[in-house]
């Protein structure tokens, strides 16, 4: 199997989340401390958006902390996209998607989210089935390979049926590496 890893958030990030959701907590604590020996009853109101604050972060830390744990190891099932001789899985934090390669009849990029001053836009893949159903839509834009060699994999074994065989071995890996290397003008030498 080949495997295209998404990126994590980094420790930066997962901790600020972490510690502005424990921080929120101990102030939501300190909050109902305070409204009950003040016998300020009406500053309970204030407490409910606090809590969910409080909450949304520290699942917004948890969350990151667990994927970065994740990506952190082979031993561990990481999040990100497999193909195999079988078909295409996507890894999520709690599940798995498996397509197989016979029920995929076009493999489609998108955009969105396109900014009209920068240009910026967020690719996708959709994976579609013969009667238009979408098996798969697949948000490109966080992984650690390059969106377009992700596009180019999945659609290459999706249209070559014949060379399925090699998923999962070093010629596999070493197309990808020389469209990767064609991609970013390298020479075929170059493994830079």
């Amino acid at each position: 199997m080949h495997f295209f890893r998404e990126r994590g958030a980094g420790a930066w990030l997962s901790g600020c989340f972490t510690a502005a959701g424990a921080f929120g907590a101990v102030v939501f604590g300190w909050a109902i401390f305070r409204s009950v020996v003040t016998d300020a009853a009406f500053a309970l109101i204030w407490l409910i958006p606090l809590l969910l604050l409080a909450l949304v972060l520290l699942l917004a830390g948890t969350l990151a902390v667990v994927t970065t744990w994740r990506a952190a190891s082979f031993g561990r099932l990481p999040i990100g996209v497999g193909m195999g001789p079988a078909g295409v899985t996507r890894y999520y934090l709690d599940d798995t998607d498996d397509i197989e390669w016979s029920r995929i009849a076009h493999v489609t990029p998108t955009v969105s989210a396109v900014d009209e001053k920068t240009g910026d836009f967020t690719p996708s893949v959709e994976l579609r089935a013969a009667d238009d159903e979408i098996l798969l839509d697949l948000n490109i834009s966080g992984f650690r390979a390059h969106a377009w060699l992700i596009y180019a994999s999945i659609r290459f074994w999706a249209e070559h049926p014949e060379m399925r065989h090699e998923l999962g071995t070093t010629f596999a890996q070493q197309r990808m590496d020389s469209w990767r290397r064609g991609m970013l003008g390298e020479s075929v030498g170059d493994r830079g």
